[in-house]
């Protein structure tokens, strides 16, 4: 499938679903929202390759990843949580907490985890608002909002 045709089945797609693009440490998405019994969005990259593979696509599934004895509080907070959880594959996990605009605030990759995560949290030099906290391990991710007062 040429780059051409896979952008025109692309285009099908986004008008019978609805999407929006935005842009992630330089590389440009298309965030495409499916809804099933519960709200699901699939990010896919720009970036197709001129053989017949999909190889150059890349995807998560929002809300997909359910990490067990999830906890993370206090929540309001003044800057500083507390985040637990627990997952059962060994797999790289990537923490992520973004504000408001989808700028990144804090990340932390761990490679080969499984099991217990206990760490405290400290954003206390960033501005009071909504932050997005965002857990991914493989092509799953997991989402919350976090209040920082």
């Amino acid at each position: 499938m040429k780059q051409t045709n896979a952008l025109i089945v692309l285009a099908a797609i986004f008008i019978s679903l609805g999407f929006s693009s935005l842009e992630e440490n330089g590389e440009e998405f298309i965030e495409i929202n499916i809804k099933r019994t519960r709200n699901q969005s699939v990010k896919i990259a720009q970036n197709l390759k001129e053989d017949d593979s999909l190889d150059g696509i890349d995807y998560f599934v929002k809300n997909d990843l359910n990490p067990s004895q999830l906890n993370y509080y206090p929540n309001p907070n003044h800057g500083r949580f507390n985040l637990k959880f627990s997952l059962k594959s060994k797999e790289e996990v990537t923490i992520k907490i973004m504000d408001i605009l989808g700028n990144e605030v804090y990340k932390e990759k761990i490679l080969d985890f499984q099991g217990d995560y206990d760490n405290q949290i400290d954003l206390s030099g960033k501005e009071k608002g909504l932050y997005i906290l965002q857990i991914h391990q493989k092509k799953k991710m997991f989402t919350r909002k976090i209040l920082i007062e």
